[in-house]
């Protein structure tokens, strides 16, 4: 990741750095619209039916940098009337294109991602703890459902479910209903020993 030097003051570059991600998010929309032989009014009919209706006029300018702002609820709906993922909207040029993901500072669009999501190779501690939290649960509650299907034990995954789902909890998470392993083991040593060590 890289940085750029500028003679624009904060709130300049910031306006300048969001009209520009702005107008790559829209040629983005444009390119796959075309793709798909989808019309902007098409791709306007279809938000309303998803329940969020983003005029033609607003689609127009957002492809054509007239509109310096995008929001994300605009990307997710897009992007569901698209039938594409929203992070293919918010970091064009996916995987090797560059992309400045804060003002001033350019990278591989991919890395930015995964700075993004908290997977960046630097280790900001949290942030990748959040995700390897996230995936562990997601996984092992799809462990579940395949040992109740099969009538395997299911003991040690309900245990340690329970376990994420009180230091869910206790983090001050959302959890709705039982919570759910990458891998359980790799949760646990990366989650659940770091919890214990910060005790310490």
């Amino acid at each position: 990741m890289s940085c750029i030097l500028s003679n624009m003051g904060p709130r300049d570059e910031g306006k300048a750095w969001q009209a520009k991600w702005a107008k790559a998010v829209g040629d983005r929309i444009q390119a796959i619209r075309k793709a798909r032989n989808v019309t902007v009014l098409g791709l306007s009919k279809r938000c309303t039916e998803l329940g969020y209706p983003i005029p033609r006029s607003t689609l127009t300018n957002l492809e054509t940098g007239r509109k310096e702002t995008i929001v994300v609820q605009e990307i997710t709906v897009i992007a569901e009337a698209l039938d594409v993922s929203a992070v293919e909207l918010l970091f064009p040029g996916l995987p090797d294109g560059e992309v400045e993901y804060l003002p001033g500072r350019t990278a591989r669009a991919m890395d930015a991602l995964k700075n993004f999501t908290g997977e960046d190779k630097q280790g900001r501690g949290q942030r990748n703890r959040f995700l390897a939290m996230m995936r562990a649960i997601e996984q092992a509650r799809l462990d579940l459902e395949v040992r109740e299907r099969t009538s395997s034990d299911t003991a040690g995954t309900r245990n340690f479910i329970e376990s994420a789902r009180g230091a869910l909890i206790d983090a001050g998470y959302t959890v709705v209903g039982p919570p759910p392993q990458i891998e359980i083991e790799a949760f646990r040593t990366t989650i659940l020993d770091e919890s214990d060590n910060d005790d310490e």
